[in-house]
């Protein structure tokens, strides 16, 4: 699982829009208690599920393809501008969408907004569903 981490976090170095406005280093992998600098970008899973194909290994000729889930969330912080944060949030959805494209499948679930006063910080909250098929 952890490869979806990485090409999502690879999605938003990668994209121009999302590197200009916040720095590579600002943006993380797993749950971060305590966020130090500002704009910054989090991503973490939330759940996942693995399930074998139609006849998965039920004979030496049964498939062998799992299909993966993963609940992804991505927090996006802005600690001064609700509007700089709008625009970072529709920065790293294209970069999602655009780079997912290319074989990891994505789908947006839910995208509220507002003030953390646990970061003292504007926030939105992507939660995105992720799928991908594995070969044992």
């Amino acid at each position: 699982m952890y490869s979806m981490y990485s090409s999502m976090r690879q999605y938003l170095i990668n994209d121009y829009n999302v590197s200009s406005s916040v720095g590579a280093s600002n943006i993380k992998v797993g749950y971060q208690k305590i966020l130090n600098e500002y704009p910054c970008i989090t991503i973490f899973r939330i759940g996942e599920t693995s399930v074998g194909r139609l006849g998965y290994q039920t004979s030496d000729g049964g498939s062998r393809d799992k299909d993966s889930s993963v609940m992804m969330q991505i927090d996006i912080f802005h600690p001064t501008s609700v509007e700089q944060l709008e625009y970072l949030d529709d920065y790293v959805k294209i970069a999602i969408m655009s780079g997912a494209s290319t074989g990891l499948g994505v789908r947006l679930m839910s995208n509220p907004s507002y003030w953390d006063d646990t970061y003292n910080s504007y926030r939105t909250t992507q939660t995105w569903l992720c799928n991908q098929v594995i070969q044992d």
